[in-house]
């Protein structure tokens, strides 16, 4: 899914040095063929902006963010089944 990439860091090498920045959004566009395709916009720290196909971001990608919960699905799902989570809270190494 596409919004898994909201946050996450890249890196581009330009003429003058690498430069850090964040994917802050996306928005799905129209391509040349007919398809729709999502096109991922990036602030860099000097406040350049630059969008990306998802195929181009995957390869400055230094770190994706996730939103996730600290419980791993598999164990969220035994969880679930054994009716709620327990008092404690379970974190994954």
């Amino acid at each position: 899914m596409s919004y898994e990439y909201i946050g996450a860091i890249v890196e581009k090498k330009f003429k003058i040095g690498v430069f850090r920045g964040t994917v802050d959004r996306f928005e799905l566009s129209e391509l040349d063929d007919g398809s729709l395709a999502p096109i991922f916009h990036v602030t860099y720290t000097d406040d350049d902006t630059e969008e990306f196909l998802l195929e181009v971001l995957k390869k400055i990608l230094v770190d994706v963010v996730t939103q996730n919960t600290n419980v791993a699905p598999a164990e969220a799902e035994v969880e679930e089944e054994a009716g709620g989570a327990d008092d404690e809270t379970r974190t994954v190494d």
